[in-house]
């Protein structure tokens, strides 16, 4: 799944007369390899499939934070670190400008062809958030999908800041990992509960086409995710982050507010009898 950059490097080298079908090729073979590794590592059997392989025979009862009982696959997150699933996933959007991805002497398509070239070249973001992930909270990571989408804007309701990024494009990316932190351990009780706590960041104002400006926020994020992880496990023996959120809204493009969701087990807190 990783380099997965290196297609949109080449495909626009070859002559004018068979370019078109190449690329649809091309793009239908990274479609179909994307595709079917998110059914193989989402379906709910493949996840089952992996807790039972990592953690053997589940002696405890898992519930949620409702009291609702839960299945050990429910809690993959935690239970299967090894195995990538859809459990824990990052996404993230950057801004580009379609200029920056041309070779030195080369033209900008027109029309449509345009939009392909982004959306080909646009591969490698997803390789680099790969890379950033395992720099920092990652032990494994696969490339779930990525996308391409040109900024536009409504007068009426735009920005200043918005609109001055209008003809850019926003590059969308989800990937899947592993942790590189062991979990940690287990409440030693018969009842544990899945809990999860979300962590809402500041506003960002998006800095234009700056792709290196996001590396070093969400580096800024990585960091906040591992050390709640770590108080988390620190207070309940265990924690994983499950999720990684920096995508910017087609209704704001001008600003995001990056999250992130992490997960663990605590003890099931009963009621004391009065005698």
């Amino acid at each position: 799944m990783r380099g997965l950059g290196a297609i949109g490097a080449v495909i626009f080298l070859v002559p004018a007369m068979i370019y078109g079908a190449m690329q649809m090729q091309i793009m239908l073979k990274v479609n179909k390899v994307i595709n079917e590794t998110l059914d193989y590592e989402s379906s709910e059997d493949r996840i089952n499939e992996a807790v039972a392989a990592e953690s053997g025979e589940i002696t405890f009862t898992i519930v949620g934070s409702r009291g609702q009982s839960l299945e050990p696959g429910q809690a993959a997150a935690l239970l299967a670190p090894g195995t990538l699933n859809r459990k824990r996933y990052a996404k993230v959007s950057t801004i580009i400008d379609a200029a920056s991805l041309l070779e030195p002497g080369e033209a900008m398509p027109a029309g449509e062809m345009r939009d392909v070239l982004v959306e080909a070249r646009t591969a490698k973001f997803a390789d680099a958030l790969c890379d950033q992930l395992i720099a920092s909270i990652a032990g494994q990571c696969g490339v779930i999908s990525y996308s391409a989408r040109e900024i536009t804007y409504d007068p009426k309701k735009a920005t200043p800041d918005w609109a001055a990024l209008a003809g850019y494009y926003v590059v969308d990316t989800k990937s899947i990992f592993t942790p590189s932190t062991p979990v940690g351990d287990f409440p030693a009780t018969d009842t544990v509960v899945l809990q999860s706590k979300e962590f809402d960041l500041e506003d960002w104002p998006v800095p234009g086409a700056a792709p290196e400006a996001v590396t070093a926020r969400l580096d800024e994020v990585l960091l906040a995710a591992e050390r709640a992880c770590s108080e988390m496990r620190r207070i309940h023996g265990n924690c994983v982050v499950q999720d990684i959120d920096f995508e910017i809204s087609p209704r704001r493009p001008d600003r995001v507010r990056p999250s992130f969701e992490v997960a663990y087990f605590s003890r099931l807190q009963a009621t004391a009898s009065v005698e």
